[in-house]
Order: structure tokens, then C-alpha cells, then sequence
């Protein structure tokens, strides 16, 4: 990441720890990444988000904080969450060096609650 707050961003690595499921799905995007790129050499970006750290696979995702102010045309600007940037340093970072926050810089997170054996939320 460079020093400049436009390269900020948040990423979350997603590892099965070894379960069977998780690595039969890492295979599937490998192998689709695999079939896109036979499609032409020198037509596809590198996707550098199937990887192994240590001994488990692992998907990355991520995504920047910010949006150069002057890329942005009729998108409406939203303002950080309060658990993302509680102390507002973000905002202040982003307003000093023209740069907003728009939908496509957001991250949303969930989690998969289950009531009873079966039944999820």
C-alpha cells in the first residue's frame, strides 16, 4: 500500500482450515480462473486471490476506502459507518486529499446464525 490514503483499503482472507467443502470450492474458482484465462493470453489480469498461506487455501477480497473526487460523476456520497472509521480519520483523510466514499467503496458484512439444528436466520 503507498502512502497515500487512496490506496487505503480493507481485505478479508476466507480459509476452510482443510474442510472438504471450502477446498472443493477453491478448486471450482481455480479451475473457472483457468478456463477464462485459456481464452486469450494477454486478455485477462492476473487474479492473485487464490493463494495458499502456510498450508491452507485461501480467497482474498478487497476493496478501497476511496474514490478519486474527480472520477465520481452522479454517484451520491455516503459517509463512513460509525464502526468502520469511529474516530472519523477516514473522513478527515478523504476530505483533505480529494477523495470521497461512494456505494461501490462500501463493505457490508453478514453472518449465518443458526436457531436450531437445520434452521438458519
Amino acid at each position: 500500500m503507498g502512502k497515500s490514503p487512496r490506496y487505503a483499503e480493507q481485505s478479508i482472507y476466507v480459509t476452510g482450515f482443510g474442510s472438504s467443502s471450502f477446498e472443493k470450492a477453491w478448486d471450482n474458482l481455480a479451475f473457472i480462473h483457468e478456463m477464462i484465462c485459456s481464452m486469450g493470453e494477454g486478455q485477462v489480469l492476473p487474479y492473485e486471490n487464490l493463494l495458499y498461506k502456510e498450508r491452507w487455501p485461501m480467497i482474498v477480497a478487497s476493496n478501497r476506502f476511496f474514490t478519486p473526487q474527480k472520477k465520481v460523476m452522479h454517484e451520491v456520497l455516503h459517509a463512513f459507518p460509525g464502526d468502520v472509521d469511529p474516530l472519523g480519520h477516514l473522513a478527515e483523510a478523504a476530505a483533505q486529499n480529494a477523495m470521497v466514499h461512494v456505494k461501490e467503496n462500501e463493505v457490508k458484512y453478514y453472518e449465518l446464525l443458526r436457531r436450531e439444528e437445520g434452521e438458519y436466520m
